[in-house]
């Protein structure tokens, strides 16, 4: 009986005509929708399956493709951790395609592969006019393998790497496949920040696929068949976006092949890779991958996208609020809750599969930290240039980056 008292007088103060009371109304509605869209890929993150058990089709041939640029101090790793795989030797090879280093990231790939028994190039791009695109581009002009799998030159792989990956594909049936990413050496807070939230990232890509609605992928792990990727149009659109190999490629690979794509939830196929040095790089890494994110042409990545922006936006804006209005403290103490328990119970979901439940002693930190970056990105991501591998891009009056 109290409590019905104290809320109708609750309610009683309130001013149904102020701007102030559709702010926290609209923050409530948008965290109940960004926590409807949580449940809903937790829902299909559990359906998704793990490694095939039938044989490795050992007659698959597969290329190895690995861009790269300024990573001689991470190169020799990757190929290491390549050579070194369980797959038959046969049946694979690998192609360095260096995208203009301005290091000894060609000589270090050379030292690695020039005693190895495996068939290997290395390329280098001629045109000042380059991107990781283009490179992965040359790269598949001189591949030979039915299957491109891709990784980047800063991570490495466990040796049943490319036999999981295999073991998923089955020619004209699967065009294109995922693999999980993880992040290995945490040492500051700054790279268990990053691992936790690769964790939710990586389960967030595997839902999407199995839900038939792929919003995410990472290029440091992912493979498709070169018959698919030139029936796609390969890169043919998105060109001028500097970065976008994965995710914008995904989209276009589910518009032509759609319900051909798919996740591989195994131990198996992890790919991992460092934490971006520091905060700053962090940023810039951010503000990189959210760039891409409107110009994809994939409507619903674009809702998705402002749904997480406006909802974190919206929570810092409404928090702010309170110091001048204290009467919307419980409708914004409800909106921080429900953000902060859907956004533990997905991490939660992740960090298991992963093995990484240490990190969730982060959370209480992480989750703020999460609220403002993502506000601050999803401004800076049309107004301010990002440096990528030593080269600055901006976007454009048209959108575009350059």
């Amino acid at each position: 009986m109290m409590m019905h008292i104290n809320l109708m007088g609750f309610t009683n103060r309130l001013n149904l005509s102020s701007p102030v009371f559709y702010l926290y109304l609209l923050t409530l509605l948008l965290v109940v929708a960004y926590s409807v869209f949580i449940v809903y890929n937790l829902v299909y993150w559990r359906k998704v399956g793990y490694e095939r058990k039938e044989a490795i089709h050992k007659a698959t041939k597969v290329s190895i493709i690995i861009p790269a640029r300024n990573e001689e101090k991470n190169i020799a790793k990757c190929l290491a951790s390549v050579l070194n795989q369980d797959y038959g030797r046969e049946d694979m090879e690998i192609i360095v395609c260096d995208d203009q280093s301005e290091d000894h990231t060609r000589d270090e790939a050379r030292r690695i592969l020039s005693g190895s028994n495996v068939k290997n190039t290395i390329l280098e791009a001629e045109t000042q006019v380059s991107n990781k695109k283009s490179a992965i581009e040359s790269g598949i002009r001189a591949a030979t393998g039915d299957l491109i799998i891709l990784t980047d030159a800063d991570c490495v792989a466990g040796n049943a790497w490319v036999s999981a990956l295999v073991k998923a594909y089955v020619p004209h049936v699967t065009n294109m496949l995922c693999g999980p990413v993880s992040i290995i050496g945490e040492a500051s807070l700054c790279d268990k920040f990053q691992s936790l939230e690769q964790c939710g990232l990586s389960l967030l890509t595997g839902a999407g696929i199995a839900a038939e609605i792929p919003l995410l992928c990472n290029g440091a792990n992912m493979a498709y068949s070169r018959e698919a990727f030139y029936a796609a149009g390969g890169f043919n659109g998105i060109n001028d976006i500097p970065t976008g190999d994965d995710t914008l490629l995904l989209f276009k690979m589910n518009k032509r092949f759609p319900g051909t794509i798919r996740y591989i939830k195994s131990k198996d196929a992890l790919v991992f890779t460092g934490a971006q040095p520091g905060w700053s790089a962090f940023f810039q890494q951010r503000i990189r991958w959210a760039s891409k994110g409107f110009r994809g042409g994939n409507y619903l990545n674009t809702a998705v996208g402002l749904l997480v922006f406006l909802s974190d936006l919206l929570l810092i804006i409404s928090g702010f609020c309170l110091f001048f209005n204290t009467l919307y403290l419980p409708v914004f103490l409800l909106s921080i809750f429900l953000k902060s328990a859907i956004d533990f119970l997905l991490l939660t979901y992740a960090a298991k599969f992963f093995d990484k439940k240490n990190l969730l002693t982060v959370f209480l930190i992480a989750e703020p930290i999460t609220i403002i970056y993502t506000s601050l990105v999803g401004f800076a991501a049309f107004i301010m240039p990002y440096t990528w591998k030593g080269r600055k891009y901006k976007v454009s009056r048209s959108g575009r980056i350059k």
